[in-house]
């Protein structure tokens, strides 16, 4: 598992190599259909306001700490929550 020969086999392939295809979304295509804005309302308070700041706006842990005026060590614990949380609900 140490020679470079085990090593270079194991490498994933990159995407420009893959005979994958990808396919654009179809225009009627609507996320919101999917379902995401209902689970985020079945979320603690806090926890909707972190991966709101976090996911849907593109802000930083820093920044989102900045914004909801805690320390960023509660950011983290909430986003962590709030994932944990969502992954534990029925799709």
């Amino acid at each position: 598992m140490r020679t470079g020969h085990y090593r270079l086999g194991a490498r994933t392939a990159s995407l420009d190599d893959s005979p994958v295809e990808f396919f654009p979304a179809p225009v009627d295509f609507r996320p919101e259909h999917i379902g995401v804005a209902d689970l985020l309302r079945g979320l603690r308070p806090e926890y909707r306001q972190v991966l709101d700041l976090l996911y849907l706006q593109g802000y930083t842990q820093l920044e989102t700490a900045e914004a909801l005026q805690v320390p960023v060590g509660t950011v983290k614990t909430w986003s962590v929550g709030a994932r944990r949380q969502l992954s534990r609900l029925p799709l």
